[in-house]
């Protein structure tokens, strides 16, 4: 059972009865409300990435492909890249990013311990490489990219993928 506040608190009004708690539950409703309209949406995060991160077309990246240089990395889920990915790339999936690319952890991929090495992440869309660019800049890669339209928008293309 909650006890009364103190007569001294003004957030609530204190007739003298039990109705601060009214008060109180209704206080937390409207709270509850704000905090809902405040939630972020998959649209909200994206956007927030893309103030930071720079994004290329599939076709900037064919040549970055061909002239080297810059790892590839597909953010996709490791079915989506068993079914096909771009020439070079390695997987690490959205969900790991972070503990592949941190330099303490034991499940770390050696090939993200360069923090100066060039990066162009890709997923399906685009939506997911975008959050892990961000990520990857925060961990602090300095060059990092992401593929505009992802894999979608390189298939459609007709551009070169392995199954390998």
């Amino acid at each position: 059972m909650l006890k009364s506040p103190d007569r001294s608190c003004r957030r609530f009004a204190w007739d003298g009865h039990e109705n601060w708690r009214l008060e109180v539950l209704r206080a937390v409703d409207t709270l509850s409300a704000k905090i809902s309209s405040m939630a972020k949406s998959l649209h909200d995060f994206v956007s927030d990435a893309l103030m930071t991160v720079q994004e290329i077309t599939p076709e900037e990246v064919e040549e970055i492909q061909a002239r080297g240089g810059y790892t590839i990395l597909d953010v996709r889920e490791p079915n989506e890249y068993s079914e096909g990915h771009l020439v070079g790339a390695i997987n690490v999936p959205r969900g790991f990013l972070e503990v592949k690319a941190d330099l303490e952890h034991y499940k770390r991929d050696d090939r993200l311990a360069d923090r100066s090495q060039h990066i162009v992440c890709y997923c399906g869309g685009g939506h997911r490489s975008a959050l892990a660019a961000k990520t990857l800049m925060e961990m602090g890669f300095d060059h990092v990219m992401s593929m505009q339209e992802g894999w979608t928008g390189w298939t459609n293309r007709g551009l070169p993928t392995t199954l390998d």
